[in-house]
């Protein structure tokens, strides 16, 4: 481990630890600042609840229930996410975060010792924007949307924060009701750590909130952190199997999991996850020379157990290479028809992607008839000719 490198030393209190943090940043910009992949993995160690102080590259993050988690910097820095009345905190934070739920996430009446309080929302209804740098910790937000109770709609009664502390990015859910956006998701930029609420019945559920964040994350979680969180998603998002992309580099984790009884799908050439790392959606392989990691890569995947590969855009003769030297079958995605399977996204065979990879064959041109469709329905409605007399429902007829 370089000196450079975050350590993560986690807590228990009442239930799970996660991860390390992020870097100050110049206060105004609400652009991402965190610096790009970590040399090596954080190394996490067990901790009583007294506990030694950071070091300069240290973050310890704490989960105290529900939405709370305590995240605390190398310089002693104390940041509470969700802080409400009623979960108790151990110590008193420097930094509080709020979202406008119900009272697990936010209070009207937070300690006067804290130094900072930011809401998540705006009472005008106005989308909030945070962006505060205290000591070593940068602190900003994305605002979001939650169910009001109704079951309607509240416009940005939420907000998902993002710290940053210690070269790493550390991002907070909040009271998540919707599936994040692609601008959303842009605005919050790279990150290291999710943390989201323990719950699932009035918040997002984990495997939607997993499904939200469909975005690069630079941080490797340890190897025992990581066949915990896929036992996690197997148990509560009803999953078959997990697809992993990578190879070599997660070899040791597709064992684990496949020891733990978690069937494991590999996934290597483009890695969509990785694109920071690969620095484009380009094919993978298409000169000879740089045939020998994608190979090690499906050797790895196949000796740690993986049941199939997916090989996405390589070269073709690499793909047929692949599928006739390992013992699994291959999934092909812009791969070869040697491969022993394929696979292609539903928008994008059926014409509902305005653009796609080369790799595509549409079978289909529904994004016309669809907006067609409603084009007509709406037509119909603002004429009041839908519902008609066979949409709606008539009065039963008494019999005499």
């Amino acid at each position: 481990m370089t000196d450079r490198t975050p350590r993560l030393l986690a807590a228990v209190v009442w239930g799970l630890a996660f991860l390390p943090s992020l870097a100050a940043a110049a206060a105004g910009s609400n652009a991402p600042h965190c610096p790009g992949p970590v040399a090596a993995m954080p190394r996490a160690a067990p901790a009583a609840f007294k506990v030694a102080a950071l070091g300069e590259n240290e973050v310890r993050l704490t989960f105290i229930g529900h939405a709370t988690f305590l995240i605390e910097s190398p310089h002693g820095v104390r940041i509470a996410t969700d802080y409400n009345d009623a979960i108790a905190l151990p110590i008193m934070p420097d930094i509080v975060t709020m979202n406008h739920a119900h009272a697990t996430h936010y209070t009207n009446h937070p300690d006067p010792g804290i130094k900072v309080v930011l809401r998540g929302w705006n009472d005008d209804g106005s989308p909030a924007v945070r962006d505060l740098s205290y000591q070593d910790v940068r602190v900003r937000n994305v605002p979001t949307n939650i169910r009001d109770g109704a079951g309607g709609t509240e416009r940005y009664g939420n907000s998902v924060f993002i710290f940053e502390v210690a070269s790493l990015c550390i991002v907070h859910l909040g009271h998540l009701h919707h599936t994040l956006t692609s601008e959303q998701l842009a605005a919050i930029g790279p990150v290291d750590v999710v943390m989201a609420p323990v719950d699932g019945t009035y918040t997002l559920r984990l495997e939607c909130q997993w499904q939200s964040w469909q975005q690069p994350s630079w941080l490797t979680a340890r190897v025992e952190q990581g066949v915990t969180n896929a036992g996690k998603l197997m148990k509560e998002g009803g999953c078959h199997s997990i697809k992993l992309e990578g190879g070599a580099v997660h070899a040791e984790l597709v064992a684990r999991l496949v020891a733990a009884g978690i069937p494991v799908m590999g996934h290597i050439g483009l890695t969509p996850q990785s694109i920071n790392t690969i620095g484009s959606f380009r094919a993978q392989g298409r000169d000879e020379a740089d045939w020998g990691p994608i190979e090690e890569d499906a050797r790895a995947v196949t000796e740690a157990g993986a049941f199939s590969v997916v090989i996405e855009a390589v070269a073709e003769p690499l793909a047929r290479r692949i599928t006739g030297a390992i013992a699994i079958p291959t999934i092909g995605i812009g791969g070869s028809v040697a491969c022993d399977g394929q696979i292609l996204v539903l928008e994008d065979m059926l014409g509902l992607s305005p653009r796609v990879p080369k790799f595509v064959r549409r079978y289909g041109d529904l994004g016309p008839a669809i907006e067609a469709a409603v084009a007509a329905y709406a037509t119909d409605v603002r004429a009041r000719a839908f519902p008609g007399p066979e949409q709606v429902y008539s009065m039963r007829t008494k019999r005499k």
